[in-house]
């Protein structure tokens, strides 16, 4: 773990979701993660995918949700302060041109980063509030398709005319939808998975491929 000092933190109005800007000047591809820990507890690392690089100020930035243990060590941050990252790590997104973009909740956050490094067919992201939606919205590209919960994202994007290579991250069952009713072009799914290592040595991220064989989300993905 390499320690980082807390350059920006930005919060949704409702608090739910944190834009966490760091000094970490590395090379990544879009869709790739890092490990971060705040403190000394929880003991174990939170993967969060990487959302936005800027190259001239030095920053690396993650959108987190309000969720678990980790957040409330988050809250207690100032920026000046440092938290521990390991990364990057995983695979990312392949550099095809004009991607059509399906993010569901933070599930959006490596999609932004695709979408900042190359023009893109199309962007639809599922919120689950208007909070939310207000929040992200000024980081999407112009023309982006918003749905707030309880509309999901997949119904205003499978309905469409629309043919190409897909990109998604999101909750599970929005991935299986897309999966399995998509035929226009292939597709590219970034999986959110609990894990503890990041590297394939805990073993602790298994998913079952359609072949039957058995991949670590960590090592082997996080991007099918």
């Amino acid at each position: 773990m390499t320690n980082v000092v807390v350059r920006q933190m930005s919060f949704s109005t409702d608090r739910s979701l944190l834009l966490l800007a760091v000094d970490w000047r590395v090379d990544v591809r879009p869709g790739q993660f890092a490990m971060l820990k705040a403190g000394d507890w929880p003991v174990v690392p939170r993967p969060f995918s990487i959302c936005a690089q800027d190259r001239e100020a030095g920053t690396t930035s993650f959108l987190i949700r309000r969720k678990g243990l980790l957040w409330e060590q988050l809250l207690r941050l100032q920026p000046g302060a440092t938290v521990q990252i390991k990364g990057p790590l995983g695979n990312g997104f392949p550099e095809l041109p004009a991607p059509l973009l399906v993010g569901g909740g933070c599930g959006v956050a490596p999609l932004l980063f695709v979408a900042a490094t190359r023009l893109v067919a199309g962007f639809y992201a599922g919120v689950a509030s208007a909070a939310e939606r207000d929040f992200l919205a000024p980081l999407l590209p112009v023309g982006t398709l918003i749905t707030v919960n309880p509309q999901l994202v997949t119904d205003a994007f499978l309905p469409g005319d629309h043919a190409g290579p897909v990109f998604a991250c999101g909750p599970s069952p929005m991935l299986r939808v897309l999966s399995d009713r998509y035929h226009d072009g292939p597709i590219w799914l970034s999986l959110e998975e609990r894990m503890a290592c990041g590297e394939g040595l805990c073993k602790g991220c298994p998913v079952r491929r359609r072949d039957g064989s058995v991949a670590l989300v960590c090592s082997d993905g996080p991007v099918f």
